[in-house]
């Protein structure tokens, strides 16, 4: 079952590294142009959040009559509406509805939508007696078929995507509109038996429905976000981009609603051939967004917006696909406002655990509250972690089934030191779990004998927890350390070593690359990201890495959220080993004024390798300063010089390490010293680890100098 509230309050969430909110987990599949959606708010005495168009105000007391089509030999009902004020971009038509015996065996349901033209042409009141239905908006004229089950009396929703999101004309009066089969009864729509609303009335077979010269009224609630255009300057219900390394731009909030979406803080999955991924605000309801993205940028669609709470709202974490279905995390929402877990399909979506209340005075709960990570699956069995709650009030890491029938809690991390902020396990989750066989890998972002986090690994059958490295505590008067602080992101697992980041400490204070052994042992610092000018906020390499890295062809990529030749942020590479240190791209400056830039600013998530590109989000910047999905192409790593050797024909023979199959050129020259002039001395084809070898057969007894350069 799927529950939503009324009276919901749009508002714009910001980034939460370390949460406080609650969560919960959905559970969708497929891209239909419709996702129905039940058993929100039964018996509802007022409508989910802020529709532009209500019929009525108070559903459950103002509807007396229901229905259906097995009297009065209907075919169809519909509703009519008018606009006004602007255009507008349709998300969400929701009903009044209930009861009956479910789609099936010839009891299909069919949404239209019709445009009847500007008012005067045809009368939005009692006076218009039927209406003419022209060209259907919905599934290129042959509407959308959608399946019902049998429901209490409540809220159903159904959610428009892709092209199916119409364009509704300032002054046109419009007919939502549910076909179905005569002398069958899938479904109730409530209506009023007396006058309710001026814009629209409610029809049966196209003709009104009039009792005693009243006019009547289906209960329906319209959400739509005003229409924009686009930087092309034309009117067409398109987005900013693709644009060079922009391929969408989020566009702007408006009272804390768009849309499209804002802020992704999560990054991008591939399913099915499109990307997918969220956005932490924005949308139609203002509490975040879930998106598809074709590979090339040129096609977008919101297919799911959260209102919050007793809905889901504010996705933060990455999605996890599992077959055609995916699953992930929001900060708020759930019955008791400290997260849910749900499961669903485009038909519905159903809560399969609500997370228990917690305490105003302590702070705890049994379970935990506000997950904000990516998930990690095995068969039947979900794993994630919370960054709040449970018996220490600092998070926990939990288990259980896919269809909710059991529950556990592996580790509740314990209380923190008042004075020192130290514990022996960490405090705070907020980076995903890596599973490995029977162990699960993941980070706490504070506590730890340092107080400045931890890596840790815990048993997923016996629940047995280990602190594998804890986090020196920082310089108070540089925030510098050795090893790095506050882990904030996930960890990826390769031959049997790990690698994360640190949003702070380090040398430059700005955090590090690190590795460590799933055992514990070997821990290293590969990266430590340089100090920032302390009035401009800039470097070189970028500061303040809070996502989780990928691993590629023994080189990792990630993001760093600030810093850069603008301050922006950047995105890196570095091999595994802490070489071949790489600034790929470096977020553009924005306008102080605007918030806004060509390429968007602040990347707080990972990113998506998929063939010769990486596929990333920023939370903020972009056209419309509200975060945008970009593109790089994945470069050649520098190449290094590995070994030099001095054959005793006195040929020098040089071992490089590039780019896997990379096609490099090696130069030489006697001077460094400007003007040096460079001469080409080979071409060299690297090998599928990136190695290849050079030898110079003429011998000299000058010095030289070799570089190599990917043409």
């Amino acid at each position: 079952m799927k529950v939503k509230e009324s009276g919901m309050q749009i508002k714009k969430v910001s980034l939460i590294i370390v949460s406080v909110l609650a969560g919960l987990v959905f559970h969708m599949s497929s891209l239909a142009g419709v996702i129905v959606t039940q058993n929100v708010s039964a018996g509802a005495t007022s409508w989910p959040g802020s529709p532009i168009i209500q019929s009525v105000t108070n559903p459950a007391s103002q509807t007396s009559v229901g229905e259906g089509f097995n009297a009065n030999g209907a075919t169809n009902y519909a509703e009519t509406f008018t606009i006004t004020t602007t255009n507008y971009t349709l998300q969400t038509i929701s009903i009044y509805a209930g009861g009956g015996t479910g789609t099936g065996n010839g009891t299909n349901l069919t949404l239209r939508l019709f445009d009847l033209g500007s008012l005067g042409s045809q009368s939005a009141t009692n006076s218009f007696s039927t209406y003419t239905p022209g060209t259907d908006l919905f599934n290129s004229g042959n509407g959308l078929s959608i399946t019902y089950t049998p429901q209490t009396t409540g809220v159903l929703q159904f959610d428009f995507n892709g092209n199916d999101q119409a364009v509704l004309t300032n002054g046109h009066l419009y007919a939502f509109e549910i076909d179905g089969v005569t002398n069958t009864q899938p479904v109730s729509w409530m209506r009023t038996a007396s006058a309710t609303y001026s814009g629209g009335s409610a029809y049966r077979n196209r003709s009104w429905i009039n009792g005693n010269g009243n006019q009547r009224a289906f209960a329906m609630a319209v959400y739509a976000t005003a229409y924009t255009s686009t930087n092309t300057g034309t009117s067409t219900n398109t987005f900013w981009g693709p644009s060079g390394v922009m391929f969408h731009g989020f566009t702007a909030l408006s009272s804390g609603i768009n849309q499209d979406g804002a802020n992704p803080a999560a990054g991008l999955v591939l399913s099915g051939g499109v990307l997918l991924g969220t956005t932490l605000n924005g949308g139609s309801q203002g509490a975040g967004a879930v998106f598809w993205m074709t590979l090339d940028g040129t096609n977008f669609s919101t297919f799911r917006t959260f209102t919050n709470a007793p809905d889901a709202g504010n996705p933060q974490g990455n999605l996890a696909v599992s077959g055609s279905s995916f699953l992930g995390t929001t900060l708020a929402g759930g019955n008791n406002g400290v997260g849910t877990v749900f499961l669903g399909s485009t038909n519905g979506v159903s809560i399969i655990r609500s997370f228990t209340i917690v305490s105003a005075d302590e702070a705890t709960n049994s379970g935990g509250a506000s997950p904000s990570a990516l998930l990690a699956l095995s068969g039947s069995t979900l794993y994630g972690t919370t960054t709040a709650g449970g018996a220490g009030a600092n998070g926990t890491v939990f288990s259980m089934s896919t269809n909710g029938s059991s529950f556990s809690v592996l580790h509740d991390f314990t209380v923190l030191d008042s004075n020192t902020g130290t514990n022996t396990d960490g405090a705070l989750p907020c980076g995903g779990l890596v599973l490995s066989g029977s162990t699960l890998y993941g980070t706490a972002s504070a506590g730890g004998a340092g107080g400045a986090g931890v890596v840790f690994s815990v048993n997923t059958s016996a629940g047995g927890f280990t602190t594998l490295h804890s986090f020196a505590a920082m310089d108070p008067l540089t925030a510098t350390n050795t090893d790095g602080a506050f882990p904030s992101s996930g960890l990826v697992l390769s031959n049997g070593m790990l690698y994360g980041t640190t949003i702070a400490g380090g040398t430059g204070g700005k955090g590090v690359i690190y590795s460590v052994g799933a055992n514990g042992l070997g821990f290293g610092v590969l990266h430590n990201f340089s100090a920032t000018d302390p009035l401009t906020g800039t470097n070189s390499d970028g500061a303040s890495p809070c996502a989780p890295l990928v691993l590629s062809s023994n080189y990792l990529y990630g993001t760093a959220s600030a810093g850069g030749a603008s301050a922006n942020g950047t995105v890196f590479s570095v091999s595994t080993n802490g070489g071949q240190f790489q600034t790929i791209h470096a977020f553009t400056a924005m306008n102080p004024s605007t918030g806004t830039n060509t390429d968007g600013a602040f990347p707080v998530a990972g990113l998506l390798p998929l063939g010769s590109s990486l596929y990333g989000t920023t939370f903020s910047g972009g056209p419309g300063g509200a975060g945008t999905v970009f593109n790089v192409a994945i470069p050649y790593p520098p190449a290094v010089i590995a070994n030099i050797v001095r054959n005793l024909d006195g040929s020098v023979t040089l071992d490089f390490l590039g780019g896997p199959n990379s096609t490099n050129i090696v130069q030489t020259t006697t001077n460094l010293a400007p003007p040096s002039t460079w001469l080409n001395v080979s071409t060299n084809v690297a090998g599928a680890g990136g190695a290849w070898q050079f030898t110079e057969n003429s011998a000299t007894n000058s010095t030289r100098f070799y570089r190599s350069y990917v043409p």
